[in-house]
């Protein structure tokens, strides 16, 4: 358990002393005093509640003057610190009765503009604690209400510090709800507004949350970054509470790249920090994240302590997201330790939880555990109930439409920037045309003129001086343009490159239930035409490699299409073979892409070769049963016992229009244990490399693949690596390439 903190008894605090012995005084006297002493109160921390709630108490009775602004700031102030405590009951209280009084006061038309502008103030202020709270319990909807109107009311009196502040937490809220563009647009505008006040606290926390920010899209490097210059400010300016969030939020990059250690590190010293500075939410996620270290080194017993730590100050906090959080990976450690009935009874909590703050991904979590667990004690009818519904939640969350509406709007920028490229670049070579034709114009007419009058000759070479220098800057002003375009054109590009890795990204299916493999993805140019994909449906896996129509670009505009079909193909209820989905996927290519049918229905100009190439594998992961078929790419099979390499043939079409298509092929095989599956695409074995300038060729890749078999999936992926940028050493990458390895 963790020990509760105790309250000292103290003598009067300079606060106290100050409303106590001055009441009689002259008022301006008095309330001079009293802001002076509020400013020295922030220096101690102990004992700062009673010490504001003493003077909220010994404040005259209201007279519609100064003293209720006192009385207001004095409120507002005392919320924030119950923020800071966790007793948001209470905070919410103040600063609902803080803004009701500003509001009555502005309300009496009584006072100075002056006067107005501060109950202005008071009142965002206000608003901004009560939508503080808020985002601590997870109700991220009731929060960003709040924000945007003390934002509003912050820009309508120029409170520039406050505009920072707000804009920060609103960033916060839209980073939290998966909102990236409209996070980094607040997050942005936060940022510029603190480095013209040149304030050093915000500044932190602004490089805390693009930090946040890049880390959400997995650019861990970016996000290392952020964090890092954040602690450096926040070091600089002894902020205690804001260096220990910095500490954790390292701590959580080190932890997602797999530096454990490292994480561990940073985790321990940001909780050492809050310990000191009673930040209760900053401890809960402390203990959280060091649980997660040892639940993940196998410490289950050490990493159950920890959780059960978080959970006992969420639940003090009433941090419902959180507590879901928590209660989820101790019923997951319950679980690892063969306590079903802990596991369930930690579970349904988590559920119930993620249920009540509409957290889906939590709720998807949730029913996948219980349906693990009621399959382990053989209650299968309620096994089977669960997976339905994590399926359901699953399919909402992945909807695959969204991702079709996605990639067409990219399709459609993209395209619209081509052509806009293409025209200029016309228009360049046809400015570069005219001055070249009016050159050639002047030269002759030069030399037909001759050497007859010597002013003649002058005026000419003046104006072809003139037309040229005319040209010259027509021509480098073309060219900035063509520059500014094609850097317009480089830039949706890497907009593309970003939707395609997030659908990668999501794909790459990192699970309990997934067995030892390895993806190595080597994009030839910016984007891929090669990609990989992954689904699991009623107890099996699947698992594609696949090779679309180019490479760049165009190719991974059918990359993305491709992804999305299958998502389409395999979101229903049934449990298709894989030369089923292939027939489909071929299907929707040929009716999608407006391909012909059959030779009837065409001719050969008239053919559209947009298709793929694709390694299609079913498993099921207990019985190390599998499936397979192929449209132009094996299958490669090593063999643990034997150390053999079997191949199985693909069917000789493609998925797209083929003059003889026929159904696909199913391969049915099963595996023994530690049996390596391959799926792949040709840009491996069609690299050019070596002392002569070679292929690398499907026998080498053979060779290669029996060789490493018997290594952990990590280590195959390096040794793939190794061996490909030393064959290829200084000549240019020829294809993508996409190479999947799975351990049976």
């Amino acid at each position: 358990m963790i020990p509760r903190c105790v309250k000292v008894s103290c003598p009067l605090s300079i606060l106290e002393f100050s409303v106590l012995t001055m009441k009689k005084l002259f008022f301006p006297f008095y309330l001079l005093l009293i802001i002076l002493a509020l400013q020295l109160e922030t220096l101690q921390a102990s004992g700062k509640q009673d010490s504001l709630e003493n003077v909220l108490r010994s404040l005259p009775a209201r007279n519609a003057g100064s003293p209720d602004t006192l009385r207001i700031h004095v409120m507002n102030e005392l919320s924030r610190e119950y923020i800071k405590s966790g007793d948001h009951d209470r905070s919410l209280n103040l600063a609902a009765e803080a803004k009701k009084l500003a509001e009555t006061v502005l309300a009496s038309k009584k006072g100075t503009d002056a006067l107005k502008q501060n109950l202005r103030k008071h009142i965002s202020n206000s608003l901004h604690n009560t939508a503080t709270v808020y985002y601590y319990q997870g109700d991220y909807d009731k929060a960003l209400d709040q924000y945007l109107i003390s934002l509003a009311l912050r820009e309508e009196i120029n409170d520039v510090k406050g505009i920072g502040l707000s804009a920060n937490n609103i960033g916060n809220i839209y980073n939290n709800k998966g909102d990236y563009a409209n996070a980094l647009n607040y997050y942005l505008k936060s940022l510029k507004v603190r480095e013209s006040l040149g304030d050093k606290k915000g500044m932190a926390a602004s490089f805390n949350n693009i930090g946040s920010l890049y880390e959400s899209q997995k650019e861990f490097s970016q996000a290392l970054d952020y964090f890092k210059k954040s602690l450096k400010l926040r070091e600089e300016i002894s902020d205690l509470q804001g260096t220990a969030l910095a500490l954790n939020n390292i701590g959580n990059v080190y932890y997602n790249i797999g530096s454990s250690e490292m994480a561990l590190d940073h985790y321990k010293k940001s909780l050492d920090i809050r310990i000191k500075i009673g930040d209760k939410q900053g401890m809960a996620d402390c203990y959280h994240n060091i649980g997660n270290i040892y639940q993940k080194q196998g410490s289950v017993d050490e990493g159950l302590v920890f959780h059960q730590k978080a959970l006992a100050l969420r639940e003090d906090l009433g941090d419902k997201l959180r507590m879901c959080f928590s209660y989820r990976n101790i019923g997951l450690i319950f679980l690892e330790k063969n306590q079903i009935q802990h596991a369930r009874n930690n579970l349904l909590k988590s559920l119930s939880l993620a249920k009540e703050v509409s957290a889906k991904p939590d709720i998807m979590s949730a029913y996948r555990a219980l349906a693990k667990i009621d399959s382990a004690s053989g209650d299968f009818r309620s096994a089977f109930e669960y997976h339905k519904d994590y399926l359901l939640f699953k399919d909402s969350i992945h909807n695959e439409e969204s991702t079709k509406k996605l990639i067409q709007s990219a399709m459609r920028y993209e395209f619209d920037k081509k052509e806009q490229a293409a025209r200029l670049e016309q228009e360049k070579k046809d400015a570069i045309s005219d001055a070249l034709l009016r050159e050639q114009t002047m030269q002759r007419n030069a030399f037909i003129a001759g050497f007859g009058l010597m002013m003649a000759l002058s005026f000419v070479s003046y104006r072809s001086y003139r037309n040229k220098r005319k040209s010259h800057e027509i021509i480098a002003h073309q060219k900035a343009m063509v520059e500014e375009r094609n850097k317009d054109i480089l830039d949706s590009i890497n907009y593309a490159k970003r939707i395609q890795d997030a659908l990668l990204k999501d794909e790459e299916h990192v699970s309990p239930h997934l067995p030892e493999h390895f993806i190595y993805f080597k994009p030839k140019d910016i984007v891929s035409g090669d990609f990989y994909w992954v689904s699991e449906k009623k107890g099996y896996l699947y698992l594609a490699a696949a090779d679309c129509t180019g490479h760049g670009v165009p190719g991974a505009f059918m990359s993305m299409l491709g992804m999305a079909f299958l998502n389409e193909i395999t979101a229903a209820g049934e449990l298709l073979a894989p030369s089923e989905i292939l027939d489909r996927l071929r299907d929707k290519i040929v009716r999608e892409l407006s391909q012909p049918l059959s030779d009837e229905h065409t001719n050969d100009q008239s053919r559209v070769k947009d298709g793929m190439d694709i390694s299609l594998l079913q498993m099921d992961v207990e019985t190390r049963e599998i499936w397979w078929s192929g449209a132009n790419n094996p299958v490669y099979i090593v063999k643990a016992n034997e150390n053999l390499l079997l191949e199985i043939k693909p069917d000789k079409q493609p998925i797209g229009f083929h003059s003889h298509a026929r159904p696909f092929t199913t391969h049915h095989l099963q595996l023994e244990k530690n049996d390596m599956v391959y799926l792949f695409t040709d840009g491996y074995a069609d690299q050019f490399g070596g002392e002569k300038g070679k292929k690398f060729k499907y026998s080498k890749l053979k060779e290669l693949l029996q060789t490493i078999a018997h290594q952990h999936a990590t280590d195959q992926k390096a040794m793939l690596d190794h061996a490909f940028v030393h064959w290829k050493g200084s000549l240019e990458q020829v294809d993508d390439i996409c190479l999947v390895g799975i351990r049976a």
